[in-house]
Formats: structure tokens, C-alpha cells, sequence
């Protein structure tokens, strides 16, 4: 079914929309929620929540890019599960992830620091573009989906070391650039 239709049921409060989103997404779901939590069943907890926040925000919301859209709450719900985990000391897998970027990325600690968030969100996301397709798409799976870097290597048929290297030199170039536009790293 078509996103649009998805969203015209979600509108109507039709519980098909939350089906049609589940044969649709449900994999993509369980993918980023899984790379983020490294355990099945965080995975799957994830997925109920993200339907959940899905129906609970459509409407009001009226996503334009509705995989987008998912993705980001999938993500987010994911981060705060994961959190919750890592204060149980149950996993670290993410904290490597993490960690990886905490030299190039400052960590927003209050509510004041949002509009910031945003203002640091437009500059990588201008800043993704400026980056070769094989790059951007290395980038956003390490970064975004949480892949592995060897999985991502056996994608695209390098050494695990080759795509180590481009990750090294394109937080470099992230870090230059937030530099360059004024952000406090």
C-alpha cells in the first residue's frame, strides 16, 4: 500500500494502518532497532513502540518522507532503550558507535540546547551532500543504521581497515566543517 493511503488511515484512526505499516516497515524497524540494541528482543520491543508512537503522532503529524519519518522515531525509541540498558550494564555495542563520533559531535544536554541540535543537523545534513554517494551511504549505515564497519566492508567489497580509514577521514572532514561553521566542538 502506498505511504499516502498508510497516513490517510492513520488519520481516520483505522487500526489497518498500523498492518500496512507492520508488512511495509516492520523489517526496516526491527534492522535499525537491532543495530542499536544488538539483542532480538530489544528489537522487537522497539517495533511495538515505534507503532505505538506512530499511531499516538499521525495525526497530528503529516509526515511528508513517511520511511524518514519512522525511521527517526524507530531510532530514537531504540537510543532511549538502549540507554536504559547501558545504565543496566546489559550492552556496549552502541557506546563503540557512539563514541566514534563524541570527538566530532557536541552531546545536547538541555532544552536550550535543541535549537542548537537543530542548527547542527541542517550543517551535516548540507554536509552529506557535499560527500561522493559511496561515502554518504558509508557514512549514514555507520552512523544512522548502526551497521557493523565489517558488514558494511562486505558490502562494498573492501577490507573492514579500508572503510575504518574513510570513517576516520570523513569525521575529520565532519569536525573541520562544524568547526568552520562556528560550532563548539
Amino acid at each position: 500500500m502506498d505511504d499516502k493511503k498508510i497516513i490517510e488511515l492513520f488519520f481516520k484512526r483505522d487500526e489497518t494502518a498500523i498492518r500496512e505499516t507492520a508488512g511495509k516497515y516492520g523489517d526496516f524497524i526491527r534492522y535499525i532497532a537491532f543495530n542499536i540494541t544488538g539483542l532480538r528482543e530489544d528489537a522487537e520491543e522497539c517495533e511495538n513502540d515505534t507503532y505505538f508512537k506512530l499511531w499516538n503522532s499521525i495525526p497530528p503529524d503529516s509526515p511528508e518522507f513517511f520511511k524518514a519519518y519512522i525511521g527517526r522515531i524507530t531510532r530514537n525509541t531504540a537510543l532511549s532503550l538502549y540507554r536504559k540498558n547501558k545504565a543496566a550494564k546489559r550492552n556496549c555495542g552502541v557506546y563503540v558507535l557512539l563514541s566514534e563520533l563524541e570527538e566530532c559531535i557536541p552531546d545536547p544536554v538541555s532544552v536550550e540546547d535543541e535549537v542548537e541540535a537543530n542548527f547542527l543537523s541542517r550543517i551535516i545534513t548540507d554536509w552529506l551532500y557535499t560527500l561522493n554517494e559511496e561515502h554518504r551511504a558509508v557514512f549514514i549505515k555507520r552512523y544512522w543504521y548502526g551497521d557493523a564497519v565489517k558488514s558494511i566492508a562486505q558490502e562494498l567489497k573492501l577490507s573492514p581497515s579500508e572503510i575504518s580509514s574513510l570513517l576516520f577521514t570523513l569525521r575529520k572532514k565532519l569536525k573541520r566543517e562544524l568547526t568552520e561553521k562556528g560550532v563548539n566542538i
